[in-house]
Protein backbone atom coordinates (compact mmCIF):
# COMPACT_ATOMS: atom_id res chain seq x y z
CA UNK A 1 0.00 0.00 0.00
CA UNK A 2 1.46 3.33 -1.03
CA UNK A 3 1.79 6.61 1.42
CA UNK A 4 -1.23 7.97 -0.49
CA UNK A 5 -3.49 4.73 0.00
CA UNK A 6 -2.25 3.87 3.61
CA UNK A 7 -3.13 8.16 4.27
CA UNK A 8 -6.81 7.56 2.82
CA UNK A 9 -7.62 4.15 4.60
CA UNK A 10 -6.59 5.27 8.25
CA UNK A 11 -8.70 8.46 7.59
CA UNK A 12 -11.60 6.53 6.20
CA UNK A 13 -11.87 4.97 10.07
CA UNK A 14 -12.33 8.21 11.61
CA UNK A 15 -10.51 10.25 13.35
CA UNK A 16 -9.95 10.98 16.91
CA UNK A 17 -7.27 12.47 19.31
CA UNK A 18 -3.89 13.84 18.27
CA UNK A 19 -1.03 11.20 18.10
CA UNK A 20 2.20 11.63 19.61
CA UNK A 21 3.63 13.02 16.45
CA UNK A 22 1.09 15.55 15.99
CA UNK A 23 -1.32 14.07 13.03
CA UNK A 24 -5.04 12.73 13.81
CA UNK A 25 -5.21 9.36 14.65
CA UNK A 26 -7.88 6.99 14.39
CA UNK A 27 -9.76 5.59 17.30
CA UNK A 28 -9.51 2.09 18.09
CA UNK A 29 -12.35 0.01 16.73
CA UNK A 30 -14.18 -2.42 19.34
CA UNK A 31 -17.04 -2.94 16.82
CA UNK A 32 -15.12 -6.69 16.01
CA UNK A 33 -15.47 -7.84 19.56
CA UNK A 34 -18.88 -6.72 20.38
CA UNK A 35 -19.60 -8.93 16.91
CA UNK A 36 -18.18 -11.79 18.07
CA UNK A 37 -20.27 -11.88 21.52
CA UNK A 38 -23.39 -11.33 19.51
CA UNK A 39 -22.27 -14.19 17.12
CA UNK A 40 -21.27 -16.51 20.39
CA UNK A 41 -25.13 -15.53 22.11
CA UNK A 42 -26.37 -16.82 18.54
CA UNK A 43 -24.66 -19.77 18.96
CA UNK A 44 -25.60 -20.23 23.27
CA UNK A 45 -29.20 -20.17 22.05
CA UNK A 46 -28.49 -22.94 20.00
CA UNK A 47 -29.43 -21.07 15.99
CA UNK A 48 -27.63 -23.00 13.28
CA UNK A 49 -25.10 -20.14 11.92
CA UNK A 50 -24.77 -20.63 7.67
CA UNK A 51 -22.10 -19.19 5.61
CA UNK A 52 -23.70 -16.02 5.25
CA UNK A 53 -23.31 -15.63 8.85
CA UNK A 54 -19.59 -16.33 8.71
CA UNK A 55 -19.11 -14.72 5.90
CA UNK A 56 -20.70 -11.08 7.64
CA UNK A 57 -18.40 -11.88 10.69
CA UNK A 58 -15.09 -12.32 8.43
CA UNK A 59 -16.37 -8.82 6.53
CA UNK A 60 -15.47 -6.86 9.38
CA UNK A 61 -12.33 -5.44 9.23
CA UNK A 62 -10.39 -6.93 11.89
CA UNK A 63 -11.48 -10.57 11.31
CA UNK A 64 -10.73 -10.21 7.35
CA UNK A 65 -7.27 -9.62 8.53
CA UNK A 66 -6.95 -12.55 10.61
CA UNK A 67 -8.33 -14.53 7.10
CA UNK A 68 -5.71 -12.69 4.74
CA UNK A 69 -3.13 -12.60 7.17
CA UNK A 70 -3.59 -16.15 8.72
CA UNK A 71 -6.51 -17.85 7.47
CA UNK A 72 -8.02 -18.62 10.98
CA UNK A 73 -11.55 -18.37 9.72
CA UNK A 74 -11.93 -22.12 9.93
CA UNK A 75 -10.36 -22.70 13.45
CA UNK A 76 -12.28 -19.23 14.75
CA UNK A 77 -15.98 -21.11 13.16
CA UNK A 78 -15.35 -24.83 14.33
CA UNK A 79 -14.06 -23.13 17.18
CA UNK A 80 -16.91 -20.80 18.38
CA UNK A 81 -19.43 -23.55 17.40
CA UNK A 82 -17.76 -26.17 19.92
CA UNK A 83 -17.15 -23.55 22.65
CA UNK A 84 -20.91 -21.87 22.40
CA UNK A 85 -22.94 -24.31 20.84
CA UNK A 86 -25.22 -26.25 23.34
CA UNK A 87 -24.07 -29.28 21.72
CA UNK A 88 -20.92 -28.45 21.14
CA UNK A 89 -18.02 -30.49 21.79
CA UNK A 90 -14.18 -28.89 21.85
CA UNK A 91 -12.94 -32.99 21.68
CA UNK A 92 -14.95 -34.22 18.93
CA UNK A 93 -13.75 -30.77 16.52
CA UNK A 94 -10.40 -31.64 17.54
CA UNK A 95 -10.15 -35.22 16.90
CA UNK A 96 -11.93 -33.98 13.21
CA UNK A 97 -9.09 -31.73 12.34
CA UNK A 98 -6.38 -34.58 13.48
CA UNK A 99 -3.89 -34.76 10.53
CA UNK A 100 -4.89 -30.59 9.13
CA UNK A 101 -2.65 -28.88 8.09
CA UNK A 102 -3.34 -26.41 10.88
CA UNK A 103 -4.01 -29.09 13.31
CA UNK A 104 -2.09 -27.19 16.02
CA UNK A 105 -3.86 -24.00 15.56
CA UNK A 106 -7.43 -25.16 16.46
CA UNK A 107 -6.60 -26.02 20.11
CA UNK A 108 -5.03 -22.83 20.83
CA UNK A 109 -7.58 -21.08 19.78
CA UNK A 110 -10.49 -23.39 21.35
CA UNK A 111 -8.78 -23.02 24.53
CA UNK A 112 -8.58 -19.11 24.29
CA UNK A 113 -12.13 -19.32 23.44
CA UNK A 114 -13.24 -21.45 26.57
CA UNK A 115 -11.03 -18.98 28.62
CA UNK A 116 -13.04 -15.95 26.75
CA UNK A 117 -16.44 -17.48 27.93
CA UNK A 118 -15.46 -17.24 31.27
CA UNK A 119 -14.33 -13.72 31.31
CA UNK A 120 -16.55 -12.28 29.40
CA UNK A 121 -17.60 -9.05 31.98
CA UNK A 122 -14.00 -8.66 31.85
CA UNK A 123 -13.23 -8.27 28.40
CA UNK A 124 -16.50 -5.59 27.51
CA UNK A 125 -15.07 -3.70 30.28
CA UNK A 126 -11.68 -3.61 29.09
CA UNK A 127 -13.14 -2.59 25.40
CA UNK A 128 -14.58 0.02 26.81
CA UNK A 129 -11.55 1.74 28.67
CA UNK A 130 -10.47 4.92 27.77
CA UNK A 131 -6.73 3.61 28.91
CA UNK A 132 -6.84 1.68 25.41
CA UNK A 133 -6.14 5.20 23.67
CA UNK A 134 -2.62 5.77 25.79
CA UNK A 135 -1.62 2.73 25.23
CA UNK A 136 -1.96 2.27 21.49
CA UNK A 137 -0.01 6.17 21.53
CA UNK A 138 2.57 4.65 23.40
CA UNK A 139 2.98 1.45 21.40
CA UNK A 140 3.36 3.70 18.29
CA UNK A 141 6.34 5.40 20.22
CA UNK A 142 7.81 1.88 20.62
CA UNK A 143 7.70 1.50 16.86
CA UNK A 144 8.84 5.07 16.23
CA UNK A 145 11.83 3.96 17.50
CA UNK A 146 12.79 1.53 14.54
CA UNK A 147 11.37 4.28 11.93
CA UNK A 148 12.70 6.45 9.72
CA UNK A 149 11.81 9.51 11.47
CA UNK A 150 9.50 10.86 9.27
CA UNK A 151 7.27 7.98 9.04
CA UNK A 152 5.26 8.27 12.19
CA UNK A 153 5.56 12.31 11.84
CA UNK A 154 4.02 12.08 8.36
CA UNK A 155 1.31 9.53 8.84
CA UNK A 156 -1.82 8.88 11.24
CA UNK A 157 -1.46 6.34 13.76
CA UNK A 158 -2.61 3.09 11.86
CA UNK A 159 -6.15 1.68 12.12
CA UNK A 160 -6.01 -0.78 15.26
CA UNK A 161 -8.93 -3.50 15.82
CA UNK A 162 -9.40 -5.54 19.26
CA UNK A 163 -10.91 -8.32 18.09
CA UNK A 164 -11.30 -11.91 20.00
CA UNK A 165 -9.31 -14.53 17.73
CA UNK A 166 -6.76 -16.37 19.65
CA UNK A 167 -3.91 -14.83 21.98
CA UNK A 168 -1.97 -13.07 19.43
CA UNK A 169 -1.89 -9.54 17.18
CA UNK A 170 -1.65 -9.35 13.49
CA UNK A 171 -0.13 -6.71 11.28
CA UNK A 172 -1.64 -6.05 7.67
CA UNK A 173 -2.62 -3.52 4.50
CA UNK A 174 -1.75 -1.02 7.41
CA UNK A 175 -3.63 -2.19 10.08
CA UNK A 176 -3.37 -4.13 13.39
CA UNK A 177 -5.66 -6.74 14.66
CA UNK A 178 -5.40 -7.62 18.70
CA UNK A 179 -7.05 -10.20 20.66
CA UNK A 180 -8.67 -8.19 23.41
CA UNK A 181 -8.40 -10.90 26.17
CA UNK A 182 -4.48 -11.19 24.68
CA UNK A 183 -4.25 -7.52 25.28
CA UNK A 184 -6.14 -7.58 28.62
CA UNK A 185 -3.76 -9.88 30.36
CA UNK A 186 -0.28 -8.73 29.34
CA UNK A 187 1.78 -6.69 31.27
CA UNK A 188 1.64 -3.17 30.51
CA UNK A 189 5.57 -2.52 29.64
CA UNK A 190 4.62 -5.99 27.55
CA UNK A 191 1.95 -4.63 26.21
CA UNK A 192 3.42 -1.56 24.71
CA UNK A 193 5.81 -3.52 22.85
CA UNK A 194 3.66 -6.41 21.46
CA UNK A 195 1.39 -3.63 19.80
CA UNK A 196 4.39 -1.78 19.01
CA UNK A 197 5.60 -4.49 17.09
CA UNK A 198 2.30 -4.59 15.21
CA UNK A 199 2.32 -1.27 14.47
CA UNK A 200 5.84 -1.51 13.17
CA UNK A 201 4.58 -3.71 10.48
CA UNK A 202 1.47 -1.29 9.50
CA UNK A 203 3.93 1.40 9.21
CA UNK A 204 6.87 -0.48 7.16
CA UNK A 205 4.43 -1.12 4.68
CA UNK A 206 4.71 1.91 3.23
CA UNK A 207 8.96 1.39 3.02
CA UNK A 208 9.14 -1.65 1.43
CA UNK A 209 10.90 -2.28 -1.51
CA UNK A 210 11.77 -5.61 -3.06
CA UNK A 211 11.50 -5.59 -6.32
CA UNK A 212 12.60 -9.41 -8.18
CA UNK A 213 13.75 -11.31 -11.04
CA UNK A 214 11.50 -12.83 -12.99
CA UNK A 215 9.82 -15.67 -10.98
CA UNK A 216 11.49 -14.98 -7.67
CA UNK A 217 8.86 -13.19 -6.05
CA UNK A 218 8.25 -16.18 -3.97
CA UNK A 219 11.23 -16.43 -3.16
CA UNK A 220 12.30 -12.67 -2.09
CA UNK A 221 8.66 -12.59 -0.27
CA UNK A 222 10.37 -15.27 2.32
CA UNK A 223 13.09 -13.93 2.83
CA UNK A 224 11.23 -10.55 3.26
CA UNK A 225 9.48 -12.01 6.16
CA UNK A 226 13.15 -12.26 8.21
CA UNK A 227 12.83 -8.06 7.48
CA UNK A 228 9.61 -7.41 8.34
CA UNK A 229 9.36 -9.88 11.53
CA UNK A 230 12.92 -9.36 12.53
CA UNK A 231 13.01 -5.33 12.94
CA UNK A 232 9.66 -5.53 14.55
CA UNK A 233 10.69 -7.90 16.80
CA UNK A 234 14.00 -5.44 17.89
CA UNK A 235 10.73 -3.83 20.00
CA UNK A 236 9.90 -7.19 21.76
CA UNK A 237 11.99 -9.92 21.59
CA UNK A 238 15.52 -8.65 21.30
CA UNK A 239 15.89 -7.82 25.33
CA UNK A 240 14.34 -10.87 26.14
CA UNK A 241 16.97 -12.97 23.90
CA UNK A 242 19.78 -11.25 25.73
CA UNK A 243 18.00 -11.71 28.89
CA UNK A 244 17.80 -15.26 28.23
CA UNK A 245 14.02 -14.68 29.36
CA UNK A 246 10.87 -16.06 27.80
CA UNK A 247 8.13 -13.34 26.75
CA UNK A 248 4.73 -13.52 27.90
CA UNK A 249 3.08 -16.75 26.48
CA UNK A 250 5.75 -17.92 24.26
CA UNK A 251 6.69 -21.25 24.02
CA UNK A 252 9.47 -22.43 26.29
CA UNK A 253 10.71 -23.65 22.71
CA UNK A 254 11.62 -19.91 22.37
CA UNK A 255 15.24 -20.40 23.71
CA UNK A 256 16.36 -22.86 21.80
CA UNK A 257 14.79 -21.65 18.60
CA UNK A 258 17.26 -18.37 19.75
CA UNK A 259 20.14 -20.60 19.97
CA UNK A 260 19.59 -23.08 16.87
CA UNK A 261 19.43 -19.71 14.17
CA UNK A 262 23.12 -19.96 13.07
CA UNK A 263 22.34 -23.73 12.08
CA UNK A 264 19.32 -22.59 10.47
CA UNK A 265 20.91 -19.91 8.58
CA UNK A 266 23.28 -21.96 7.05
CA UNK A 267 20.55 -23.91 5.75
CA UNK A 268 18.78 -20.97 4.04
CA UNK A 269 22.74 -20.00 3.16
CA UNK A 270 22.94 -23.25 1.00
CA UNK A 271 19.97 -23.01 -0.64
CA UNK A 272 20.73 -19.36 -1.69
CA UNK A 273 24.13 -20.26 -2.85
CA UNK A 274 22.81 -23.37 -4.72
CA UNK A 275 20.01 -21.59 -6.23
CA UNK A 276 18.28 -22.86 -9.08
CA UNK A 277 17.28 -19.70 -11.14
CA UNK A 278 14.06 -21.59 -12.56
CA UNK A 279 10.17 -21.24 -11.43
CA UNK A 280 10.46 -24.38 -9.45
CA UNK A 281 14.10 -23.32 -8.23
CA UNK A 282 12.70 -20.57 -6.42
CA UNK A 283 9.92 -22.62 -4.94
CA UNK A 284 12.66 -25.01 -3.65
CA UNK A 285 14.59 -22.54 -1.86
CA UNK A 286 11.21 -20.52 -0.52
CA UNK A 287 10.58 -23.96 0.96
CA UNK A 288 13.79 -24.17 2.98
CA UNK A 289 13.49 -20.54 4.02
CA UNK A 290 9.83 -21.51 5.10
CA UNK A 291 10.97 -24.49 6.43
CA UNK A 292 14.11 -23.31 8.40
CA UNK A 293 11.97 -20.17 10.36
CA UNK A 294 10.34 -20.78 12.97
CA UNK A 295 7.43 -18.50 14.97
CA UNK A 296 7.03 -17.25 11.01
CA UNK A 297 10.77 -15.70 10.62
CA UNK A 298 11.12 -13.85 14.33
CA UNK A 299 14.13 -15.47 15.29
CA UNK A 300 16.01 -15.52 12.09
CA UNK A 301 15.14 -12.03 11.80
CA UNK A 302 15.89 -10.55 15.31
CA UNK A 303 18.98 -12.91 15.36
CA UNK A 304 20.25 -10.70 11.93
CA UNK A 305 18.57 -7.52 13.41
CA UNK A 306 20.33 -7.11 16.84
CA UNK A 307 23.81 -8.35 14.88
CA UNK A 308 22.96 -5.17 12.37
CA UNK A 309 22.17 -2.77 15.55
CA UNK A 310 25.11 -4.20 17.31
CA UNK A 311 27.76 -3.93 14.56
CA UNK A 312 26.45 -0.96 12.56
CA UNK A 313 24.29 1.16 14.88
CA UNK A 314 20.14 1.48 14.94
CA UNK A 315 20.06 4.44 12.17
CA UNK A 316 21.90 1.57 9.91
CA UNK A 317 19.51 -1.13 11.27
CA UNK A 318 16.61 1.19 10.52
CA UNK A 319 17.72 1.88 7.03
CA UNK A 320 18.49 -1.50 5.87
CA UNK A 321 14.64 -2.45 6.76
CA UNK A 322 13.56 -2.01 2.71
CA UNK A 323 14.14 -5.01 1.53
CA UNK A 324 16.14 -8.80 1.66
CA UNK A 325 19.31 -7.69 0.19
CA UNK A 326 20.19 -4.24 1.92
CA UNK A 327 19.06 -6.43 5.15
CA UNK A 328 21.46 -9.04 4.28
CA UNK A 329 24.37 -6.63 3.10
CA UNK A 330 23.70 -4.73 6.45
CA UNK A 331 23.72 -8.35 8.21
CA UNK A 332 27.10 -8.88 6.46
CA UNK A 333 28.83 -5.99 7.52
CA UNK A 334 27.63 -6.32 11.02
CA UNK A 335 29.17 -9.62 11.35
CA UNK A 336 32.63 -8.49 9.60
CA UNK A 337 32.56 -5.43 12.00
CA UNK A 338 31.76 -7.48 15.21
CA UNK A 339 34.45 -10.07 14.33
CA UNK A 340 32.86 -12.26 16.80
CA UNK A 341 32.79 -15.95 15.09
CA UNK A 342 29.06 -15.56 14.59
CA UNK A 343 27.49 -17.27 11.41
CA UNK A 344 28.00 -15.20 7.92
CA UNK A 345 26.35 -16.34 4.38
CA UNK A 346 28.97 -17.09 1.29
CA UNK A 347 30.28 -15.16 -1.15
CA UNK A 348 27.53 -17.62 -3.58
CA UNK A 349 24.44 -16.77 -1.45
CA UNK A 350 24.92 -13.23 -1.40
CA UNK A 351 25.74 -13.03 -5.55
CA UNK A 352 22.26 -14.95 -5.90
CA UNK A 353 20.29 -12.56 -3.53
CA UNK A 354 22.23 -9.60 -5.54
CA UNK A 355 21.00 -11.07 -9.16
CA UNK A 356 17.49 -12.19 -8.17
CA UNK A 357 17.13 -8.52 -6.40
CA UNK A 358 17.87 -6.43 -9.30
CA UNK A 359 18.23 -3.36 -7.28
CA UNK A 360 21.35 -1.68 -5.10
CA UNK A 361 21.80 -2.93 -1.75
Amino acid sequence: MTRTGMMAALLAGGLGALSPAGTAAAQIDTGGTALFWQTADRLAAGEALSEADWDAVFAHPGYAITEAAAQRRRAIVACMSAVFAPDGDVAATLAGFEGDWQAPVFPRICEHLQAVRARRAEIEAFAASPDMEALLDEAVAAAAAYLPAQTVADLPRPQAYLIVFEPQGLGRDGSIVTDALYTLDKPREENVQFIGHEFHHAYRETLRNVPAAPEAGVLLTQLDRLVHEGVASMIDKAGHIRAGTIPYQYPPEFTVWAAETPARLAAIDAALAELERSEEGYRAAARVVRDHSPSGGHMNGVYMAMAIEDGLGREALIAAQTGPLAFFTAYQAAATALDDGRFRFSEAAMANLQAISRVDP
